[in-house]
């Protein structure tokens, strides 16, 4: 067993000396006394070295907490790559309420379509699309009783029709049978 960094005594634990948070890899062995002690000096920074670890995954575009609606992971776990259909559905949404629509209505037709949630819920909220969208904005002002006509939001198998349309990636071509 190695002996504490600190004091000499047996050590039970490895301190990274630049956090795991900051990209840092190397440690040192030190005891449980002396651990505690340096984590009580350190205590004041440790909001500080969360704020930058976080910082940091944003500018690697990485993922931090759950994955965002408009979003999805890349195959090594980590980085954020925009999903096309959820980033038509934003748009949609955008459009409904710069026409006025109510955030019910907008879940009314969500749910009518079957849309899925970043949850994978066919069950839409009005507090979820006010997330999405922005609560900040604010509709247009409509005379009393009126409702405005909400756009039909097309079904994915229309929406992919569209989108391979516009698709000028290369496309796999089968293999032909011998």
């Amino acid at each position: 067993m190695a002996a504490c960094f600190e004091c000499g005594q047996p050590a039970q634990h490895q301190h990274h000396v630049v956090p795991r948070s900051l990209g840092g890899t190397k440690t040192v062995p030190v005891c449980v006394r002396c651990h505690g002690l340096i984590h009580s000096r350190e205590a004041m920074a440790h909001p500080e070295l969360t704020r930058k670890g976080m910082q940091r995954k944003r500018m690697k575009q990485e993922r931090i907490g759950t994955v965002p609606y408009g979003y999805r992971l890349a195959k090594d776990g980590k980085r954020l790559l925009p999903n096309d259909r959820q980033r038509y559905v934003i748009e949609w949404m955008r459009r409904q309420r710069a026409k006025g629509s109510s955030l019910r209505d907008i879940c009314e037709e969500l749910n009518r379509v079957g849309e899925v949630s970043a949850t994978g819920k066919r069950f839409w909220q009005p507090a979820t699309v006010s997330r999405i969208v922005g609560p900040a904005y604010k509709p247009p002002r409509l005379r009393r009783n009126e409702r405005p006509q909400i756009e039909p939001l097309e079904t994915s198998m229309e929406r992919q029709r569209q989108i391979s349309l516009f698709d000028t990636r290369p496309r796999m071509q089968p293999r032909p049978r011998d």
